[in-house]
């Protein structure tokens, strides 16, 4: 909205699109975020890690997927809008990246259809919801 003149920026909303089927990274989040392989998970063990590696190397997915994107994301919306109250929202991909950036930035989120990340969160991330389960 406009206040005095100026856009007025207290809040912020991070919107997070679903999966584009015509993405590969979107399908390669979606796969890797349904069966749970992402070799960098908080607390992976080392034989997990080994055998993600080895099962993400002979299905093709390499990347990281879109998770380090989208902190990357709210790290520069953090840095440009530093004092506004900062949320997230998305739906079926995008609900699982916008919870994702919400636990792990202790920001509020309201999202559609998206997977639970709590697996994937750092234990830090995951006491937060843990004792904040309306964020």
């Amino acid at each position: 909205p406009i206040k005095n003149g100026k856009v007025e920026i207290s809040q912020v909303v991070n919107a997070f699109a679903g999966t584009n089927l015509s993405e590969w990274k979107d399908l390669e989040t979606d796969a890797r975020s349904i069966m749970n392989l992402y070799g960098n998970r908080p607390g992976a063990s080392f034989s997990e890690k080994a055998t993600t590696n080895k099962i993400l190397s002979v299905s093709g997915l390499k990347t990281a997927g879109q998770i380090n994107s989208a902190i990357a994301f709210a790290n520069e919306v953090k840095k440009e809008y530093g004092e506004a109250a900062i949320s997230t929202t998305g739906h079926s991909l995008g609900g699982f990246l916008a919870l994702y950036v919400a636990a792990e930035k202790q920001w509020k989120n309201v999202g559609f259809n998206g997977l639970d990340p709590y697996d994937l969160l750092s234990p830090e991330a995951k006491q937060c919801v843990d004792e904040n389960p309306s964020l």
